[in-house]
């Protein structure tokens, strides 16, 4: 009787510290989703799992290290507002990060505007050791009339705290530079 009874204590424990993380998860995905929403530069890069950050880098890194570097730097570095991959180098994962993403919203302000009329649904979350999957929807108006896209945004504990991994448009991007100008 003793053993079953601490089978089932410990298996609430574990259920409740499940139910504990899935909600402090989806806390963080709604401020992720938030500051996605209002184009916060500042608060997605202190959001983002530095593995994500690093990922992001590497992938300009390589771009401009690979065969075709001269055409990346061409391509690449306004990105950044810097002159050269010197100056590239120089720049933290985070400010990296912060460059480019404030280069897209200066270079289209209408992805701002869309972006501030669109919503996010957050449809489960599930957590498997360290990392948490969020599946949520995103309806935005485009030209008038909503879209709606079903996505995935993984998260990853760092010293206490779920951070986010790069989302998918940001794994494709990777894709895409590592097939242009490697």
């Amino acid at each position: 009787m003793g053993r079953l009874l601490i089978l089932i204590l410990s298996l609430f424990v574990s259920l409740q510290v499940q139910a504990d993380e899935q909600i402090k998860v989806h806390q963080v995905a709604e401020k992720y989703f938030s500051a996605v929403k209002s184009y916060d530069v500042s608060v997605l890069a202190g959001m983002l799992h530095p593995e994500a950050l690093n990922k992001f880098r590497s992938a300009f890194d390589g771009a401009f290290g690979g065969s075709k570097s001269e055409q990346a730097q061409k391509d690449l570095l306004p990105l950044f507002s810097v002159s050269g991959v010197q100056e590239f180098n120089s720049l933290t994962d985070v400010d990296a990060y912060k460059r480019m993403t404030a280069f897209f919203a200066k270079a289209e302000p209408k992805l701002l505007e869309i972006m501030k009329s669109s919503t996010f649904s957050i449809a489960n979350v599930s957590v498997d050791g360290d990392v948490a999957y969020v599946n949520y929807s995103m309806t935005m108006k485009i030209n008038g009339s909503p879209l709606s896209q079903d996505s995935v945004q993984k998260f990853k504990l760092f010293n206490d705290n779920w951070l986010a991994l790069l989302p998918p448009s940001g794994e494709a991007t990777i894709t895409n530079l590592n097939t242009r100008y490697k």
